[in-house]
């Protein structure tokens, strides 16, 4: 995998004190865990190693830690890209596309707690017209 020009923990180096000036009041504990891990990750914050040759004892350079975080883009690059790669020997042969839509604020409480059910109604109500009949031609098939 070739590196990136430029990549997130570069940004949050470079401006990462100023955005927290103004937004870190509103960070959980977990995701200012996570700005701090991929601000540190393969810097010398985390300390580092010697990469030496097994066969014969010539040192490489220096390689830093990762920080392993699960929410470090650098650090599950690879994972990542297994988890894409199984996902694309599931798909059918097939299009698919991506719906989204809006729910009334007042729904926000029981679309997280029955997701599935809020999903359905939705879908349902996308092909109802405002009187609460169907043509023939907007019903979905299965």
């Amino acid at each position: 995998m070739t590196r990136p020009a430029i990549e997130v923990a570069d940004i949050i180096r470079a401006h990462g004190n100023r955005f927290l000036e103004r937004y870190q009041s509103g960070f959980s504990y977990q995701q200012m865990k996570a700005f701090r891990a991929i601000s540190r990750c393969r810097t010398a914050a985390l300390g580092g190693h010697l990469d030496v040759c097994h066969d014969c004892g010539y040192q490489t350079g220096i390689s830093y830690n990762s920080c392993r975080s699960r929410c470090c883009p650098k650090c599950q690059a690879q994972a990542r890209q297994r988890w894409l790669e199984a996902q694309e020997r599931d798909l059918l042969n097939t299009g698919y596309f991506h719906v989204v839509f809006t729910v009334p604020h007042e729904l926000n409480p029981l679309g997280a707690h029955h997701t599935g059910g809020l999903l359905r109604l939705a879908v349902r109500g996308q092909f109802t017209d405002s009187a609460g009949s169907r043509s023939r031609s907007e019903i979905p098939r299965r």
